[in-house]
């Protein structure tokens, strides 16, 4: 007999771990096995004291008994084992002497083997999924016994992609199933359950491309894109090449500064190709968007800027100097086309050479202003023709004497000339694009070429200069980070024309990641500062630019980053009027943009508080005076004014009483017709002013004619027309009444629309009897009323 402390045995339960799919917690009780599996488990007594041991297990469900076997394996080791036949939860007790050991009773839950067949997959049948977009799917394997789920993804061109597939356990006999499909096109999810398909696999499902990437491919020709200034009233037509973004729909719109809209037509002229005409019949910038199936394509929105017609006379030379000028000495000068209209700057330059051509650079300044450059090469006389719209402006041709260069050959950066394709982009660029272009030095004397770079440079491999032995130099820039670069160039120490040189580099930029909010976007006072914010997270490194925009001015706009991708902006309005907040990054629209607001002064808010009693003012006859009442009392102090316009004269109006901020105002309307009433306070209109009010001419019922086969009498069935003529009567009220028979007929009463004195009556009676057709003008009756009418059975 032991004379040690008495102890619980230990129980291993090693074995029931690790064989089948979890279905959520831990430890012995969530293991599942299948029907017909063997469960085996140690007990180790060496600490327990006496036995013996002893075990027996039983259904929580079936009540079912399955055998227990207890084998001793040594001294103080037992194996307990058993095997059910029935799927249920099984309670397995095991004894040591009178005590159970520790954590029994043991549970185990037993499956019927693994059913796939009885695996449900819903949500992926008719459903329609997009790019870039989760495609959801729950999978019930409740009555499926055991197994494990898989499933494996592939798509278009892209091969099996596990990674994009996202499965949750609810713990419950579901899992919740996502798949991010990247590429447009067929796709196959194969779904499986203890390595055998589930009906209905492999799914198949159609993605649909992502709508702002199919945009992306979209482009866009014709004028007035490269910033050329286009002629108003002139039809302007764009071509849009859908080509690379299959079948869509493509609307457009176009928007001046004041929110006015410019009416674009679209046209489907193939398959592939839509046409957009628009004509603006006065002056203006209009910012066009252009939408392929609801997105901006690329390079929409942008401004278009109508002008004039061009006209050539209006154009003016500044700076050419006509003489004292020598060989490898820039000729500079510059055209002012700002009264010039809508059209295009050419100049040509001739002239003797020597050797190396005469070059001629024309900068635009962005102001209406062209500068033009040119070196000649060589003595003599050079001349230079100026042509806006191909037609030649005043003076032109312009002709210059070149004298020869005198003294020894001395170093002329003037003479190094610098071009390649680098040189004529001036957009932004992407990080790994290479800028090359070339500087040829043979006339510019002897001298060293220098080539300085400022910006986020990380090693001098990003910038080389190769000798080409010629007397000409090929420069490559290749930086490594984003940012703006600035190089300059310098011969002898001198810049060469042109120089500094600037290129700009960005990270990969997606305008649509951007997002802004804030009140200044909805509403702001005059005079008081306006702000929001801008969170650029995940659109890349680029420039925010922002502009407010009224209908006579620009606000000021101040732009604080706060963090590495938010931004204060905020702007102070100093007129009222519509205002356009356009929110850029790296020169593009984001989401939104522009923004529209309406900015009202102090005396605008104070008019909006006043109203006029009734709403509206009645008609009157000429004679009366023509009276309302306009309340203040919200609007404090303040002048109230009144105008009526008519289609012959305007009549002033005039205050005739004044309490508790009610003014009653007057005018004499001296003829009739319709008015126009603005009603205003401080100089502002009230709401719903201008106000309509007519103005009859004093009535006279006895000039009234009334005639026609339906005032005399009819028979039943046979409709009856008469006419009335109001033409000598001057203003009034038209009524037509009927007595007689109830429901023996109505009468119906319309317009001439080329007429407003003449008045057509219609009746088609449904009784015989005697009638009664009374016709008043102005409340009083009129020659023959009432008319005596009997209708007869047909």
């Amino acid at each position: 007999m032991s004379t040690g402390r008495r102890t619980t045995p230990y129980v291993d339960a090693q074995s029931a771990l690790g064989l089948a799919h979890k279905l959520g917690g831990s430890g012995v009780r969530d293991q599942v096995y299948h029907v017909g599996q063997m469960v085996q488990m140690t007990v180790e007594t060496s600490r327990g004291g006496e036995g013996p041991l002893s075990a027996s297990a039983k259904g929580i469900f079936s009540a079912a008994v399955p055998d227990v076997s207890v084998k001793q394996l040594g001294v103080s080791n037992f194996l307990v084992q058993f095997t059910p036949s029935v799927s249920d939860e099984y309670k397995l007790a095991i004894s040591w002497g009178e005590q159970q050991v520790e954590g029994s009773p043991f549970i185990f839950k037993f499956l019927e083997a693994s059913e796939p067949d009885r695996v449900k997959v819903l949500g992926l049948a008719g459903r329609r999924f997009v790019a870039d977009d989760p495609v959801t799917f729950v999978i019930e394997a409740q009555d499926a016994g055991s197994g494990e789920i898989v499933v494996r993804a592939t798509g278009p061109s892209r091969g099996t992609e596990p990674s994009r597939v996202i499965l949750e356990d609810q713990n419950d006999g579901t899992f919740m199933g996502k798949y991010f499909p990247a590429a447009s096109g067929e796709h196959e999810l194969v779904i499986t359950w203890g390595d055998t398909p589930v009906p209905g696999s492999p799914f198949r499902i159609r993605v649909l491309e992502n709508a702002s990437s199919a945009a992306s491919r979209v482009t866009l020709h014709g004028p007035g894109l490269s910033g050329r200034v286009l002629e108003a009233n002139k039809p302007i037509e764009l071509l849009v090449d859908t080509s690379l973004a299959g079948g869509g729909t493509v609307t457009a719109s176009a928007t001046n500064r004041s929110g006015r809209q410019l009416k674009i037509d679209v046209f489907k002229t193939g398959p592939n190709a839509h046409l957009l005409r628009m004509e603006a019949s006065y002056p203006d910038v209009y910012e066009v968007s252009v939408l392929y199936n609801g997105s901006d394509i690329a390079g929409s929105p942008f401004s278009v800027n109508f002008s004039r017609p061009p006209d050539p006379t209006a154009c003016v030379v500044r700076g050419l100097r006509l003489g004292s000028l020598t060989v490898g000495q820039p000729v500079v000068f510059t055209v002012d086309t700002n009264d010039a209209g809508a059209g295009d700057l050419v100049i040509r330059a001739s002239g003797p050479t020597k050797g190396q051509p005469a070059q001629l650079q024309i900068t635009n300044n962005d102001d209406d202003t062209y500068t033009a450059t040119y070196t000649p090469t060589a003595h003599g006389t050079h001349t230079f023709h100026v042509l806006w719209s191909g037609s030649p402006i005043p003076g032109s041709p312009f002709n210059v004497d070149i004298q020869p260069a005198s003294g020894k050959p001395q170093a002329d950066a003037s003479k190094c000339f610098v071009y390649g394709p680098a040189l004529q982009y001036t957009g932004v660029r992407k990080l790994g694009d290479i800028c090359m272009f070339i500087i040829q030095a043979q006339d510019a004397g002897p001298g060293n070429l220098d080539v300085k770079v400022s910006g986020p440079v990380k090693s001098e491999s990003e910038l080389s200069i190769e000798d080409n032995g010629n007397g000409s130099y090929n420069v490559t820039l290749q930086p490594t980070a984003p940012g703006d670069f600035t190089l300059d160039v310098l011969w002898s120490g001198r810049p060469v024309t042109g120089s500094p040189f600037t290129f700009r580099y960005r990270n990969s930029v997606d305008p649509r990641r951007c997002h802004a909010h804030g009140p200044g976007l909805e509403t702001a006072e005059l005079g008081k500062p306006a702000t929001f914010r801008v969170e650029t997270t995940g659109a890349g490194q680029a420039e925010l630019t922002v502009s407010a925009l009224g209908e006579s001015s620009r606000a000021n706009v101040t732009i604080t980053k706060i963090s590495s991708d938010v931004y204060n902006v905020e702007y102070l309005p100093g007129t009222p009027g519509a205002y356009i907040i356009n929110v850029r990054w790296d020169g593009l629209h984001i989401p939104s943009s522009p923004y529209k607001l309406v900015i009202k002064d102090d005396l605008q808010l104070k008019a909006a508080r006043c109203h006029l009693a009734g709403g509206q003012i009645r008609d009157y006859e000429v004679g009366q005076s023509v009276e309302f009442v306009v309340h203040t009392n919200d609007a404090g102090e303040g002048t109230v004014t009144s105008k009526a316009v008519g289609l012959h004269d305007t009549v002033v109006g005039y205050m005739v009483d004044k309490e508790d901020g009610r003014i009653t105002m007057r005018f004499e309307p001296p003829k009739p017709g319709k008015y126009k009433v603005g009603i205003y306070f401080e100089g502002r209109h009230i709401p719903g002013s201008p106000f309509k009010a007519t103005v009859y001419s004093k009535s006279n019922p006895g000039k009234v004619r009334a005639f026609g086969p339906g005032l005399q009498n009819g028979k039943k069935g046979l409709p009856g027309n008469f006419t009335i003529d109001t033409e000598d009567a001057g203003g009034g009220l038209l009524e037509v009444k009927v007595q007689g028979p109830k429901g023996g007929f109505k009468s119906q009463l319309e317009q001439d629309p080329h007429s407003p004195t003449t008045f057509y009556g219609r009746y088609n009676p449904t009784e015989s009897g005697d009638y009664d057709i009374e016709i008043e003008f102005a409340n009083q009756p009129v020659p023959g009323s009432p008319f005596k009418v009997v209708i007869a059975d047909s």
